[in-house]
């Protein structure tokens, strides 16, 4: 319990960023609707590697673990934009040279900019709460005497 009760809410951005995640990662490995049809594997991988990083950053408390799922979510937005750029591209044109699924690929780069965004933003905000023995410290001083 006092786990849970020193996160501050910046903390829990990577829950949601990870249900983004993992439901892009499983819609998208059923649907393939990137270009050519295909849906890269690496995406699912990158984008689970990531969910992982996210469950171990809920319970293991240091700051340079929340670099690790944004590096991971990184990483498959590359490739999703890779593979979606060109039906999105189609699309536009009006013409159909790769195939692929324009709304999926929408749901792809949705799904996992917001991951992105949310776990960079966590990256560079307070995410514990400061335990009372610390201010205490800080108020009175090395010595004992009260400091404004």
């Amino acid at each position: 319990m006092k786990m849970l009760k020193e996160k501050k809410i910046w903390h829990w951005l990577g829950i949601p960023a990870a249900v983004c995640a993992a439901f892009v990662a499983i819609y998208g490995s059923g649907r393939a609707g990137l270009a050519w049809g295909l849906w890269d594997s690496k995406i699912t991988v990158f984008l689970l590697l990531g969910v992982a990083a996210e469950i171990v950053t809920l319970f293991i408390l240091k700051d340079f673990l929340y670099l690790l799922p944004v590096f991971f979510y990184c990483a498959a937005l590359v490739f999703v934009i890779n593979g979606g750029i060109l039906v999105i591209l189609d699309y536009v044109r009006q013409i159909t040279w790769v195939g692929g699924n324009y709304s999926d690929c929408l749901l792809y780069l949705a799904g996992t900019v917001i991951a992105c965004v949310l776990t960079t933003t966590r990256c560079f905000c307070p995410t514990r709460k400061v335990p009372v023995e610390i201010v205490s410290e800080i108020q009175e001083g090395k010595n004992g005497e009260n400091v404004k």
